[in-house]
């Protein structure tokens, strides 16, 4: 018994061995992409923020 469960302990740290560099890229791509959105949003509240004065500038 506690051979099995030892044996289920190494299959599940192998899979969370997998899983970790999955997470890794996926969290960084979301950081790339939470990036450029706030990079759009950005130049889209500058805009405003000339076009209706500052108080647009906040959002």
């Amino acid at each position: 018994m506690y051979l099995f469960s030892y044996i289920w302990y190494i299959k599940f740290i192998h899979k969370i061995e997998f899983l970790f560099p999955l997470m890794l890229a996926l969290n960084c791509l979301c950081g790339i992409v939470e990036q450029a959105l706030l990079q759009k949003e950005k130049k889209k509240t500058r805009r405003q923020a000339g076009r209706y004065g500052w108080f647009t500038a906040e959002i």
